[in-house]
């Protein structure tokens, strides 16, 4: 991954053979890149995945709607502002993809006979995103309400497409 403030997680937990009461199980190494081998992939039962994160400072209006929900969230009120909410995560989705955006993610594979093929992608968001978003959250609480009041299955609710990766070479 080439870009500003931008690069891999790869978590993984240990299987529980592996490690001893009271040990942590997970670990997390943060890097540009990662490397997968057809042939080795889970071969010692780890769960491993591997996260995009972008990291900036909170700043302006971000800054303000962090800081009133975490008091939120940390404080004694029972019913949180959701509309804050949102508009917190909003900025922040947008801000990340924004920084996405500049990024260019580079993938090598390795052929059996050895040669490489290296392709590089920018991965944008969708055009609607912030109404992509909303939209998914009102879903989701809608589910929820009726959910308390008829308990039972129900069909999960698909994630929405939030991202497009484009080959740029």
């Amino acid at each position: 991954m080439e870009g500003d403030r931008v690069l891999f997680y790869t978590n993984a937990r240990m299987p529980e053979f592996s490690y001893q009461e009271g040990d942590d199980p997970y670990t997390e190494d943060r890097t540009t890149s990662f490397t997968v081998n057809y042939d080795e992939q889970n071969a010692n039962k780890t769960e491993i995945w591997h996260a995009l994160r972008v990291s900036f400072p909170l700043e302006g209006e971000v800054a303000e709607l962090y800081d009133a929900t975490t008091g939120e969230f940390y404080g004694d009120r029972r019913k949180w502002d959701v509309n804050m909410h949102e508009n917190l995560n909003a900025l922040l989705i947008r801000k990340y993809a924004d920084m996405i955006a500049q990024a260019r993610l580079k993938v090598t594979a390795t052929y059996d006979d050895g040669t490489t093929e290296t392709k590089t992608y920018v991965i944008t968001p969708v055009d609607n995103l912030e109404e992509t978003l909303r939209a998914y959250g009102e879903a989701l609480r809608a589910q929820a309400a009726e959910e308390e009041a008829n308990p039972g299955p129900t069909e999960p609710i698909a994630r929405p497409q939030l991202f497009r990766f484009t080959q740029i070479d």
